[in-house]
């Protein structure tokens, strides 16, 4: 069961959601049923042979025709719109955090950096983006590529130069990200 303070993060409970599929799920078999029905009484009507390659083809396409759009407002259209939602809230809980949120490829190159590199470091994120690591890290930049080497968490105090010439004194932790055919290092 959901806390209080989770309920105004998901307004649906665990119940409502497994309802809610459920029920999709059951909208979607009858149309899928219905859709091959009409289109198993209507071709005949369109083919002398419906059981020709021709007959099969017109088939599949008058299925996929009537199905695809209820298929799409049903399944495809819900979850893209919770994709962009999410999307949109990691955006801004990563672009309004005060900790400096950097990425890295395994190469050592800057993925994706949040506002707080150019409060920290005295460099713009969009400027750091496709930049080695050296850029930022110029002091620990060998530390940063073994800790990426090694793909394991860590912690690690660094000292850095800022854009303006103080020193800086850092705790950054680094972890592992997977991601579909990489993984990549998040420090913050």
């Amino acid at each position: 069961m959901m806390r209080e303070d989770e309920k105004a993060v998901h307004p649906q409970s665990d119940d409502s959601t497994a309802r809610s599929s459920l029920s999709r799920l059951v909208v979607v078999i009858v149309i899928i049923f219905a859709s091959e029905l009409a289109v198993m009484w209507a071709l005949p009507h369109l083919v002398s042979h419906p059981r020709s390659l021709w007959g099969a083809v017109l088939d599949a396409a008058l299925l996929g025709l009537i199905t695809g759009p209820f298929l799409w407002w049903l399944v495809v259209r819900p979850l893209d719109v919770v994709a962009r939602f999410e999307r949109t809230r990691a955006t801004r809980i990563i672009e309004g955090a005060n900790d400096a949120i950097i990425t890295l490829d395994a190469s050592g190159r800057i993925e994706s950096a949040n506002r707080a590199v150019e409060t920290i470091f005295g460099r713009t994120a969009r400027d750091a983006r496709g930049r080695d690591i050296s850029w930022l890290f110029p002091e620990s930049a060998a530390r940063v590529r073994a800790v990426l080497a090694d793909g394991r968490e860590a912690s690690l105090r660094l000292r850095e130069p800022h854009r303006d010439g103080r020193r800086l004194h850092l705790e950054a932790d680094a972890f592992p990200v997977p991601m579909p055919g990489q993984t990549i290092l998040a420090f913050v």
